[in-house]
């Protein structure tokens, strides 16, 4: 059975999605809570977290006056860029960017940065994230100056992390490559538990999507997905 899935927000990390058997088929919605994960082979991969997040305004005009994080407990698509010993997590909400991260056998931690007023017109930055990655990136080859000098963004951060592979000698997944336009193909597998869906896409090979108990999706589906990513 041949299904089309449609992410009407390509720029934020997706809460839910829509789908169809057929191009005139009825369409149905599934949520985060159907969904552990998915993705598009080697090029794109999101997983469900319950994590803490900091929604404090980043807008200068509505800058809080404290300097601490105020987070609060959300179960969130968070996309993952770096995947190995050490994960890099991104997510985007409007012009909220949050960055997190995971050591093996541990629980994810956020990455802290957030700006706040220290006077009327006097704006300071709480940049505790370079301490934290500084503690955990532990590598000879990567000096306390790079840390220092670290930038909260996708780029800055991306390439720590492979700064730190590389000077580890170790292997990891890049899911941070951007690109404009992917397809995304799932066929039907005979046998197929219904929670499990087998994917695979003609230029990046298989990937798997899991799906909670309580999804009413029984069924082997193929979809298309246009997805561009900034």
């Amino acid at each position: 059975m041949n299904c089309l899935i449609k992410h009407s927000d390509k720029e934020n990390n997706p809460f839910e999605f829509q789908y169809r058997t057929d191009e005139n088929g009825t369409i149905e919605n599934v949520n985060i809570d159907n969904i552990r994960e998915f993705g598009i082979g080697n090029i794109l991969k999101y997983q469900r977290h319950k994590i803490n997040i900091d929604r404090s305004p980043v807008d200068i005009r509505y800058l809080s006056n404290n300097s601490k994080p105020e987070f609060r407990l959300e179960t969130l698509f968070l996309q993952i860029l770096i995947e190995g010993s050490v994960n890099l997590y991104s997510y985007k909400d409007g012009n909220l960017r949050r960055f997190f991260f995971k050591e093996e056998d541990s629980d994810i931690k956020p990455l802290i940065y957030k700006k706040y007023r220290i006077g009327p017109k006097k704006v300071s930055q709480n940049v505790n994230y370079k301490q934290e990655l500084y503690l955990s990136l532990n590598c000879t080859g990567l000096d306390r100056s790079r840390f220092e000098k670290l930038g909260y963004d996708r780029s800055s951060l991306v390439s720590l992390f492979k700064k730190y592979y590389e000077c580890m000698g170790k292997d990891y997944n890049d899911f941070s490559e951007k690109y404009s336009k992917s397809q995304l193909n799932i066929y039907i597998r005979s046998g197929l538990n219904f929670n499990t869906f087998s994917m695979a896409s003609p230029e990046t090979g298989g990937e798997t999507i899991h799906l909670e108990d309580q999804t009413n999706l029984r069924f082997g589906l193929e979809f298309e997905w246009i997805l561009p990513i900034k």
